[in-house]
């Protein structure tokens, strides 16, 4: 293995073992006595795996410095255009301090109100909206994050997706270039890039 390779996978190395570190509190959180059941089940345990991707994948966002600067602790605003699918584990997370910087989380999120988000996350519910809300935040800071395979073709910026029954991400090439926050390479190693549509799309 060369130098090149070598500092590739400590970066590898370094994400993965922040994300297991935060999934590993989630998981304990989620088997809890106050909670259903101790043996989650598959839909649950996704949920936990991106909710501790999504917290992890902050920590290596660069957002631009009026917007936030993270060594002020300003909080972070994470947004839901409807209800945020992974309730009480975010909620959680925030409690614990698992970031940081403190967490705010905002639902029901209005078009015209996204551009102040942070993060935006959509789920498959945005699906006939898409064009629309990415219209709303385009030019502005915001890092949109999607569980719905097929949404980095339509300019979401980062998409979760199972992959060999491992959660991955894809970026979109032009949504990340001309947004003025930056990834850091340790995510864009570790991530599918996605350049073109596979096909055209009607909103």
């Amino acid at each position: 293995m060369n130098v090149f390779e070598s500092k590739k996978t400590n970066k590898s190395k370094r994400f993965f073992n922040l994300t297991a570190a935060i999934f590993a509190f989630l998981l304990v959180f989620n088997a809890s006595p106050a909670n259903s059941s101790p043996l989650m089940k598959k839909p649950e345990r996704e949920m936990t795996l991106k909710a501790s991707f999504l917290l992890n994948l902050t920590k290596f966002i660069y957002w631009p410095k009026k917007r936030l600067l993270l060594n002020k602790r300003e909080s972070l605003v994470l947004c839901f255009p409807g209800e945020d699918p992974f309730n009480e584990i975010l909620e959680t997370a925030r409690k614990e301090s698992l970031l940081q910087m403190n967490l705010e989380i905002k639902k029901h999120v209005p078009n015209n109100q996204m551009k102040d988000c942070n993060v935006l996350f959509l789920t498959v519910k945005e699906d006939r909206r898409l064009k629309q809300i990415l219209s709303e935040i385009k030019g502005y800071p915001v890092v949109t994050v999607a569980d719905t395979d097929g949404f980095a073709y339509r300019g979401a910026m980062v998409n979760f997706v199972i992959v060999d029954n491992k959660i991955r991400f894809k970026v979109n090439r032009q949504s990340m270039e001309s947004n003025p926050i930056k990834l850091s390479s340790e995510i864009l190693d570790l991530s599918i890039m996605v350049d073109e549509p596979l096909k055209p799309v009607m909103d």
